[in-house]
């Protein structure tokens, strides 16, 4: 599951917030005192495919919280 990419299946019609880490998928803010067990860092894939997102946990610059990935992995 380490190397499968996944459709990211994001909300469109929301922006990224402009300050703060925020879940890559759902735009939700991720709040300092969460758990690391409460998201993911995803890379986002390198060929231009932004809504295709992988578990990476040393190359990934994004977030997604584990709900969110729970979503996507389970479809």
């Amino acid at each position: 599951m380490e190397n499968e990419w996944f459709e990211l299946d994001e909300d469109n019609r929301k922006k990224d917030p402009k300050n703060g880490l925020f879940c890559i998928r759902c735009k939700r803010p991720i709040k300092e005192t969460m758990s690391f067990e409460s998201f993911i860092s995803v890379e986002i894939h390198p060929e231009g495919l932004p809504t295709m997102v992988r578990k990476s946990p040393i190359k990934g610059k994004h977030l997604i919280g584990s709900d969110c990935w729970k979503k996507i992995t389970n479809r």
